[in-house]
């Protein structure tokens, strides 16, 4: 691990909502917050969107739900690569690789491809 934890930090960003999700599926009071919470956090990512349509990007999206398909591709991955048993075989098992198709994935469909910085692996 990096001295930062910068690798460890980005391990539990991926394994978190997994736990969560999870939570939400056996309760229904705890799906009701889990709701509520990604309703606010999809309206903040909207935000963005919105910001950055208005600078060219996006162009005929909508912001919340282009945001929603963005949260719920995040959530997605989350659940593949935090349990190895749900992981497609032959998809390398580091998490900064699907960070890095994550970020390119998400960059690329906001800003055009031209913004996807080039690092092969």
């Amino acid at each position: 691990m990096d001295p930062s934890g910068t690798v460890a930090c980005r391990v539990i960003w991926l394994m978190s909502p997994v736990q969560v999700m999870l939570l939400a599926m056996a309760s229904d009071d705890f799906a009701r917050r889990w709701r509520d919470a990604n309703a606010a956090n999809i309206e903040q990512l909207a935000d963005h969107l919105r910001e950055a349509r208005a600078h060219g990007c996006l162009p005929g999206q909508n912001p919340r739900l282009a945001a929603a398909a963005l949260s719920a591709m995040l959530e997605h991955a989350c659940l593949t690569w935090g349990n190895p048993d749900w992981r497609p075989p032959h998809l390398p098992d580091d998490p900064e690789q699907a960070i890095d198709a994550l970020t390119a994935l998400a960059l690329g469909g906001i800003a055009g491809n031209d913004a996807i910085p080039s690092q092969p692996r």
